[in-house]
């Protein structure tokens, strides 16, 4: 009886030995928190993405965030600050973009968010013609547009004629 609890002894203590422990490292999270799928911005205008990165096995410090538009980084790899928040200052061509924030602890794994956003040109005057001379006296004025004006809360933007002295030259090449 003796000879059979010892192999079997000898065979528990060996499965509880730490070769046959692993080790399981989970993925760090990402987070885009200040803007969703389909948020309009200003096309070649910049404007502040940002994120939260977070792992259960890793600092904050340890881990590293980059954000890509396709696979090109357009804010280079760096730690997240204080708290786990990446941002990254970028502008956008005309049209739908992808923007990823890709977030990497130090064994290799990774995690990510992405969002789609929408860059729109910037409202201007449709007619494509000069305003010439709005009051009649014989000189063109100017007229001027601030399209995200917002004395009103909305951003509808505003329109500014000016009216030609006499006595000036503007030199808009130079």
């Amino acid at each position: 009886m003796g000879r059979i609890l010892l192999p079997l002894v000898a065979g528990l203590l060996g499965a509880c030995s730490d070769a046959s422990l692993k080790t399981v490292n989970s993925a760090p999270t990402a987070t885009i928190t200040s803007h969703i799928t389909g948020e309009e911005v200003m096309a070649d205008s910049p404007f502040t993405l940002t994120g939260v990165a977070s792992d259960s096995d890793d600092r904050t410090e340890e881990l590293e965030a980059t954000w890509l538009i396709g696979s090109d980084a357009v804010c280079a790899a760096a730690a997240p600050e204080s708290g786990g928040f990446s941002d990254c200052v970028l502008s956008l061509p005309e049209g739908e973009t992808v923007v990823t924030l890709l977030v990497q602890d130090p064994s290799g794994m990774s995690g990510s968010a992405q969002v789609v956003l929408v860059a729109l040109s910037a409202p201007g005057d449709d007619t494509g013609e000069p305003p010439g001379d709005d009051t009649g006296d014989g000189l063109d004025d100017i007229l001027l547009g601030a399209p995200y004006s917002d004395d009103g809360g909305s951003d509808d933007g505003k329109a500014y004629l000016l009216l030609a002295p006499t006595d000036i030259t503007l030199d808009c090449e130079g």
